[in-house]
């Protein structure tokens, strides 16, 4: 147990190292081998002066010569640091879910951006440019503009990369 020299254990009864409560699991876990005549495999928990510590145990019930139920057997293996590995695992999982989530919802986004702006240069293409109007359409149109650049900040994010801005001629694209 945790480091404890075996002269420490020997001859002592669980009640006599384990806290209370972690007795009380160790009962109710011995019993269900008890009552299945059955090995039986649980996850029990133990407070230690470091902190929380899950252990993997399996229970098996011990027979004597005539068959009969001697005592409950068992071996435990602390399996913490799995249990912890497993947890950021699935944060990990939880997070990839949420960036792929945000690259959706912003790429949806970027695309009614892109309407936003191309209408609002349109608007401003037709009004008069000193008109209210005109400047009111501008606006509109940069406010998508910037609206865009914060989305393409969100749909960097979801991809975990950086984005790279390329000079591209439209016209040999189109050709």
């Amino acid at each position: 147990y945790s480091g404890m020299e075996r002269s420490l254990i020997l001859g002592r009864r669980d009640r006599d190292i384990f806290p209370a409560e972690a007795v009380e699991t160790f009962r109710v876990n011995d019993a269900r081998v008890i009552e299945s005549g059955e090995a039986q495999s649980v996850e029990e928990d133990l407070e230690f002066p470091d902190g929380q510590h899950t252990f993997f145990s399996v229970k098996f019930p011990v027979l004597d010569t005539t068959g009969k139920l001697f005592a409950v057997g068992g071996f435990s293996t602390d399996i913490t640091e799995l249990k912890r590995l497993q947890e950021e695992v699935s944060q990990t999982h939880k997070l990839e879910a949420i960036g792929q989530l945000a690259g959706g919802v912003a790429h949806d986004f970027n695309n009614l951006l892109t309407a936003i702006v191309g209408n609002a240069e349109l608007l401003v293409m037709r009004l008069n440019e000193g008109s209210p109007e005109a400047r009111c359409a501008r606006e509109i149109g940069d406010a998508a503009q910037r609206a865009g650049e914060l989305t393409q900040q969100l749909l960097d994010f979801s991809r975990k990369g950086k984005r790279q801005d390329l000079l591209v001629n439209v016209h040999e694209v189109l050709r």
